[in-house]
């Protein structure tokens, strides 16, 4: 048994036990559009957009958290033997991956906009449906709702509403409970927190009968 897997709505959670690792992976299909006049999108064009924004994920989620797991006396000899080879410290990777045709965990409406658009790309968790707007694949500017606002001019996008897939909140609005952590990727910078996996971490403990995975402390 080299791998547990857990096929969820929002993407597959899958422990490669003979390596010690996790593995996330989620399945996008794309619903292209455009807003007149503008051209319909290239073969050229929507790779551009789908490989920078799994670049832009990856870069800025994986490898960030290790998850802390031990073998309780009812653990099964894979789920001891996973947490010898990772030294009760399992790291995660994070993939988007394009398919063609249903089902995919994710919907995606990819919107190629006009100069100067303002709309703003956002996801619905309940119904696994993204909207991406083409002029938020650049770092661009962002703040938060702090009093007075703090601002960056390097802020990603696609990873913020990645976070989203995994049920992360926003944390830049007034009155929430992390508006002064700036450099949380769910506020306005590119910094993952152990409290934006606890999703996955929940998943995680429904695989390996007898191992206890848990959010690593700050």
């Amino acid at each position: 048994m080299p791998h547990a897997v857990s096929n969820q709505p929002w993407g597959t959670v899958d422990i490669v036990l003979h390596e010690g690792r996790i593995f996330f992976q989620q399945n996008w299909l794309y619903d292209w559009q455009v807003q007149p006049p503008m051209a319909f999108w290239t073969q050229k064009e929507k790779q551009n957009l789908h490989n920078t924004m799994d670049q832009q994920i990856w870069a800025t989620w994986s490898n960030r958290i290790r998850i802390p797991v031990r073998a309780t006396p009812t653990a099964m000899p894979a789920g001891r033997d996973f947490v010898i080879r990772c030294g009760g410290q399992a790291s995660i990777n994070f993939d988007i991956h394009w398919v063609t045709r249903p089902p995919g965990h994710w919907r995606i409406m990819a919107m190629k906009t006009r100069p100067g658009d303002t709309h703003r790309s956002n996801v619905d968790f309940a119904n696994w449906r993204i909207e991406f707007y083409s002029h938020d694949l650049p770092a661009d500017d962002a703040c938060n709702e702090a009093t007075p606002a703090v601002c960056t001019n390097n802020f990603q996008t696609a990873p913020h509403e990645f976070g989203h897939t995994i049920n992360a909140n926003d944390e830049y609005e007034a009155g929430n409970a992390y508006l002064n952590d700036t450099n949380s990727i769910m506020n306005i910078g590119r910094q993952v927190r152990p409290r934006h996996l606890q999703l996955i971490v929940n998943t995680l403990n429904t695989m390996l009968r007898g191992c206890v995975f848990s959010l690593p402390r700050v």
